[in-house]
């Protein structure tokens, strides 16, 4: 495994068990075994994926789990499971929404259904364009809880970006602006700390793209 890409990806010393160890004695054996489906429902359900750092994408879904888990300090099982799925119905066909709900409950599914963009061949939609507003719409008009998992999401993506195009680069951070820190402001009327927290890493993680990219273009030999 590529331990460079996985080190970008912030978790390069992770594993199965250091996973779940998080949770004892903080949710119940059963609610543990649920968990540890999860995680390897998500791992097989990305086993061909790979990100542009050169890491397998379930890296990033585990790593968006583990900023919920450790910085924010949420152990609540159907948050981190939905995090662990939050790709899974745009990604690949292993699960559909109703089998989510059957298999991990109603919040699971409404909380990764939130999160998933409609597919690209979806007939509602005339654009792209189209597509992306009424995606970030149904953010705006989600739960507290769907929000927080998608600026973990947006914050790991941001931290792991560097391994990106510049151009890339620069239309998530305009678009990180524009649409996900608004969404800080609702978050904080359920969870002002969690809410505190996440703004302050996603302008630092903001920051940083945004000097290496004025050092890119100030030295134009150097690649991003």
């Amino acid at each position: 495994m590529n331990h460079t890409a996985r080190t970008i990806e912030g978790t390069h010393q992770e594993d199965h068990d250091r996973f779940l160890r998080r949770f004892k004695l903080k949710i119940t054996p059963s609610d543990i075994e649920k968990l540890d489906y999860a995680y390897d429902m998500a791992k097989y359900g990305h086993r061909n994926q790979v990100r542009e750092s050169g890491a397998r994408y379930f890296e990033h879904v585990r790593a968006t789990a583990l900023i919920l888990v450790d910085e924010l300090g949420i152990t609540d099982l159907d948050i981190v499971t939905a995090a662990l799925l939050h790709d899974m119905l745009e990604d690949n066909f292993l699960l559909t929404s109703s089998r989510i709900k059957v298999t991990f409950g109603e919040r699971v599914a409404a909380l990764v259904s939130t999160i998933t963009k409609p597919a690209k061949e979806d007939p509602r939609f005339k654009s792209n364009n189209e597509r992306h507003q009424w995606y970030f719409e149904q953010i705006r008009n989600g739960s507290p809880e769907a929000k927080i998992i998608k600026l973990a999401d947006r914050l790991q993506n941001l931290r792991t970006l560097a391994s990106c195009p510049s151009e890339k680069q620069i239309a998530k951070i305009k678009e990180t602006n524009e649409v996900y820190l608004p969404l800080i402001a609702d978050v904080a009327k359920e969870y002002p700390k969690k809410a505190s927290y996440l703004l302050t890493q996603l302008e630092d993680a903001l920051a940083s793209l945004t000097n290496k990219i004025t050092s890119s273009n100030q030295n134009p030999g150097h690649k991003t």
